[in-house]
């Protein structure tokens, strides 16, 4: 599939919006973005990745293309959020005046994972590729069936506060990624 100039320009207006709702939470500054926005730029991104996930599996749903998406989602996803997790580390533990411990690093990057964006991203489109795994043909009807269950079952883990591991995030924000499937699949839709 052919990049299309629109879909990466609109992801990325979409990241800087969470970027600068993000910076503005930890500042006053008169230019900070209001926070009652940040979801729709949240949701927006994941309509626009679902997009392309769905579209890609509506025209090619073979083992060779699921093993490319599911590299795509460790390179392209995963790793990046693991380096960036890191990065965040060290001054998140010494800002929270936490002990450093190779315990703490693996709890909080790699099983928890600090950006919740990207956990709940990776999750949600490894829960719909495990979907196109079950399906001999992917059509935006079966995705959208299967995301409002997994939304479901997300929205009502979060709302009945059951966790794993005695952790509400871990792993990688798995509760979110449940309800994202939902904006990734009504991506999808709009390819129908």
């Amino acid at each position: 599939m052919k990049n299309l100039i629109w879909i990466d320009t609109t992801k990325c207006i979409c990241m800087l919006f969470v970027y600068w709702l993000h910076v503005g939470m930890f500042s006053s500054h008169p230019l900070s973005f209001p926070i009652q926005y940040g979801p729709f730029f949240v949701n927006a991104f994941f309509f626009i990745s679902g997009y392309l996930l769905i579209k890609k599996h509506e025209t090619n749903n073979t083992i060779d293309s699921r093993r490319r998406t599911l590299n795509n989602i460790f390179y392209k996803i995963c790793i990046p959020s693991v380096i960036f997790s890191s990065i965040d580390f060290l001054p998140k533990s010494i800002i929270r005046n936490e002990p450093m411990s190779l315990g703490g690093y693996v709890t909080d990057v790699l099983l928890q994972g600090t950006q919740w964006f990207t956990c709940a991203l990776a999750v949600a489109e490894l829960l719909l590729l495990l979907t196109f795994c079950m399906m001999k043909r992917v059509t935006a009807m079966r995705i959208m069936s299967c995301s409002v269950i997994l939304f479901i079952v997300g929205c009502t883990l979060q709302t009945k506060g059951i966790t794993v591991c005695g952790n509400d995030y871990l792993p990688w924000f798995y509760k979110s990624g449940l309800m994202a499937t939902l904006f990734l699949a009504m991506g999808g839709d709009f390819v129908a």
